[in-house]
């Protein structure tokens, strides 16, 4: 079958044995052998898949270049974040982000971390249909932190790890306080009581009766 080759390069390994690869775009095959006996194919590798933290300083980076109320409306009506979400996530007050709107200056350090929110939007929602309900959920059910609490303290690579699945919420918690299984646990929760409204209850201790 034939090889769509978008680069080929040539190298000497210890036993002078000169290997090529071939690179296309779905992968890369490593030909190999002597001289005298010419190339054969000896294994396909998949190329790496990029980590979310690798592309989110990528994405970071591109995004710095939009101007804020670009940025900020992009979190409001695309993704569906609340102003107090956004203004929590940035460490600023929610009267801040209405002054970037109506084009106040922005401190380059604000900047960034806008830009770094909303490229963590952007990768979440290749696995989390809704990521601004996400973000609101918590990270354990019976524990306070939610995923918003990571963003806003800038956990950023334990919040991805999260969405992708590789690694437990236990471990997370884990990492942000090693006390967590007691000085993070919710005693109470909210409810929804007989006559349809909330209400708020004590919760029972890791599932007790």
């Amino acid at each position: 079958m034939p090889l769509l080759i978008n680069r080929l390069e040539e190298g000497t390994v210890a036993t002078g044995v000169k290997k090529k690869i071939l690179f296309t775009d779905s992968e890369s095959t490593i030909l190999t052998g002597s001289e005298s006996h010419g190339l054969e194919v000896t294994r396909s590798v998949k190329p790496q898949r990029r980590q979310p933290e690798f592309t989110l300083e990528m994405r970071t980076q591109e995004l710095t270049k939009k101007p804020p109320k670009e940025l900020l409306n992009r979190l409001a009506m695309e993704y569906g974040m609340s102003w107090s979400g956004i203004a929590q996530a940035i460490g600023v007050s929610v009267q801040a982000l209405r002054k970037w709107r109506f084009g106040g200056s922005i401190s380059p350090e604000n900047r960034i971390l806008l830009a770094r929110i909303v490229a963590t939007l952007y990768i979440l929602e290749e696995q989390i249909t809704d990521p601004a309900s996400w973000l609101e959920m918590p990270v354990l059910e019976g524990y306070g932190p939610r995923h918003l609490d990571l963003l806003s303290q800038k956990y950023y690579k334990h919040l991805l790890d999260l969405a992708f699945t590789y690694v437990a919420p236990e471990e997370v918690l884990q990492i942000i306080n090693p006390n967590w299984k007691t000085e993070m646990y919710l005693e109470h929760e909210v409810f929804i009581a007989g006559d349809g409204l909330p209400a708020i209850r004590r919760r029972n201790p890791h599932g007790q009766p």
